[in-house]
């Protein structure tokens, strides 16, 4: 499947957890020319690696580890720039203080890149993985080694916008924020559900039609999705989230500030996290030396 798509022309990123990854795949992944890897692994250590995972074999951590290793230095090998190698965290109450060891595995293994995802817990169920007001207060505090880290190997991250997502959180000011801009989700995102609803985000279960009953171009197309639109566009004359949805959780925030800085220069909104950078600044000596 993935040969047919690469060869007819597709953009393929595949999403893996690492753990049947061998040599031999590693290899047709290299060789076929797979556009980015991206691996999900959610954890800094064995232990909660386990935790996270439910799987109680207790050198699994370290065999993904080497896996990805090994697809790194094949590619090395072959000289290719693709796959482009990512490792994926969702930040949640479960792992958020390790953020310094999860830099460490991306280092060791020998990715491009390390992107740092929000948790999304819109079912109740699900609340004891968000960050309580503590869990945000020490993820600030490593935060900014993580980062200096990061920078120190040339590794490629996404940890300002987490800084701005923590430091958000932390001041409980999202709706504050949506109520200065536009959501632009709709533009920029869509979500196809195992039982084929498309919904626009994470944390919001309004459906806008099923894949087994219209194609996703109609669905894109259709009224009730240019309705979202308008609607979230407007989202500042609604004072309040959107029907079915739980705006107050959003962890878009920084790519939703991102086009509103392009398609409105001249009305910015602090994005939060400045006093934090500041601090980065002040702190590389200190840290460097450590």
């Amino acid at each position: 499947m993935i040969e047919y798509a690469q060869t007819n022309g597709f953009n393929i990123s595949v999403t893996t957890n690492g753990s049947l990854l061998n040599k031999e795949k590693a290899r047709f992944l290299v060789d076929i020319g797979v556009n980015a890897l991206y691996f999900s692994i959610n954890a800094g250590s064995s232990e909660t690696y386990m935790k996270i995972t439910g799987r109680r074999q207790s050198g699994l951590f370290v065999k993904v580890k080497d896996n990805v290793k090994t697809l790194a230095l094949l590619q090395k090998e072959k000289k290719r720039n693709y796959p482009r190698l990512m490792l994926s965290f969702v930040i949640s109450s479960q792992n958020y203080f390790e953020i310094k060891s999860m830099i460490h595995f991306a280092v060791e293994s020998g990715v491009n890149r390390v992107n740092f995802v929000p948790v999304s817990s819109y079912f109740d169920s699900y609340s004891f993985l968000d960050l309580s007001p503590e869990d945000k207060k020490l993820l600030q505090k490593d935060i900014y080694q993580a980062k200096l880290l990061a920078d120190q190997h040339d590794l490629m991250h996404n940890i300002n916008e987490l800084i701005q997502w923590v430091n958000m959180k932390k001041s409980g000011n999202i709706n504050d924020v949506y109520l200065k801009m536009s959501c632009y989700v709709g533009w920029f995102l869509s979500l196809v559900l195992a039982n084929g609803e498309v919904i626009p985000c994470c944390h919001c279960m309004k459906t806008m039609g099923n894949i087994h009953e219209r194609s996703f171009r109609e669905i894109w197309n259709s009224p009730v999705y240019r309705k979202f639109r308008k609607e979230s566009k407007n989202f500042a004359l609604r004072s309040k989230s959107l029907s079915n949805c739980q705006c107050s959780k959003c962890n878009l925030i920084p790519t939703n500030l991102i086009f509103h800085k392009i398609l409105h220069p001249l009305r910015p909104i602090p994005m939060g996290g400045e006093e934090l950078m500041g601090r980065l600044k002040g702190k590389v000596g200190t840290f460097l030396s450590e």
